[in-house]
């Protein structure tokens, strides 16, 4: 029992794997029914342009076994069905998928002018940020020169001081050197203050003493 219920599962889906998508044809409405002769049970009455999908033939039978939009199996005699939709149902396709392929395109359309705008957003935001860049470039720039120049300035600050410090050092130089000046000129003025004064205390004795002699030498020759 098992066997055979194994043998019609895998039949069952060697059918569905070969199944195919069918049309009823132009009639307005087809009859659709439980066995494979006109006497069987109605299951459904559908129109025109219906997809079944196609399972399977006998050889000797005009009715071929469909199954329908619910999901239900039925027979539909071969002659009502068609490989491709009829003319009225590939119209109404067309105009369905136009439509939809029209609102696409809106949506599309309406993207693409999102986007346009987010463009010149975009090319905005970039003139405005070169813009900026180039400024900050500049200021980058004059940073520069104005380091370098102050650089430059404490170089040459620092220079001067050195320039300053030497002096001051040749100045204390030169003022200790005035003051030696000054002293040993003191000391000159002394010594020569000093050697006059020892010199006309000198006088002081000698010229008394010359003229006493030369009085004394006159008294002798009187005589």
């Amino acid at each position: 029992m098992k066997k055979i219920t194994f043998i019609f599962l895998l039949l069952a889906i060697s059918s569905l794997a070969n199944a195919k998508t069918i049309y009823i044809t132009d009639n307005v409405e087809v009859n659709l029914r439980a066995g494979e002769t006109n006497k069987s049970k109605v299951l459904a009455t559908l129109p025109s342009g219906t997809a079944l999908t196609y399972i399977s033939k006998r050889n000797k039978s005009n009715y071929i076994k469909v199954r329908m939009p619910n999901g239900r199996y039925a027979f539909i005699l071969k002659r009502h069905t068609m490989d491709k939709p009829t003319n009225k149902v590939a119209l109404a396709n067309a105009t369905a998928e136009l439509e939809k392929i029209t609102k696409e395109n809106a949506l599309l359309s309406a993207e693409l002018a999102a986007l346009k705008g987010d463009n010149t957003a975009a090319q905005t935001s970039n003139e405005s940020l070169a813009t900026e860049r180039e400024q900050l470039a500049k200021e980058l720039e004059d940073l520069r020169h104005t380091a370098t120049h102050a650089i430059e300035i404490k170089e040459q600050r620092d220079t001067l001081q050195e320039q300053v410090v030497q002096a001051n050092k040749e100045l204390e130089q030169v003022k200790l050197e005035n003051q030696t000046l000054e002293a040993n000129t003191k000391l000159d003025w002394f010594l020569y203050g000093g050697t006059a004064i020892i010199f006309s205390v000198l006088l002081g004795f000698i010229l008394p003493k010359l003229s006493w002699r030369k009085k004394s030498h006159n008294w002798d020759s009187g005589f």
